[in-house]
């Protein structure tokens, strides 16, 4: 079964343009190239935004679980090591592993 590994981030307003520059030139570009998952989506969390920032989801969608746990070995911890070391307190996240019934 289909798996989707979500990202879901609370982007402080200062830094949303260059978050969203990031996403697309270093996170999916570094998880394409050491992994197969089959898609990604960019979303943005509707009626969430307050004065703390805008919220995002990132998606990845897998194969399977064993995709997955391939791709997550390495490549979760330079990523998210990457992005507290360019943005520290200014992005929070969590993740959710999610597996797809239909």
């Amino acid at each position: 079964m289909k798996i989707i590994y979500n990202v879901t981030t609370k982007v402080d307003h200062s830094i949303v343009e260059e978050w969203n520059a990031w996403v697309r030139s270093f996170y999916i570009p570094t998880a394409k190239q050491t992994s197969s998952f089959l898609e990604h989506k960019i979303l943005t969390i509707l009626g969430d935004d307050d004065e703390h920032g805008k919220t995002f989801a990132l998606q990845l969608t897998f194969e399977d679980l064993d995709h997955f746990l391939l791709w997550s070995k390495d490549d979760i911890n330079a990523i998210s090591y990457e992005s507290k070391n360019l943005f520290g307190e200014k992005c929070l996240s969590f993740k959710t592993l999610m597996q797809v019934e239909e």
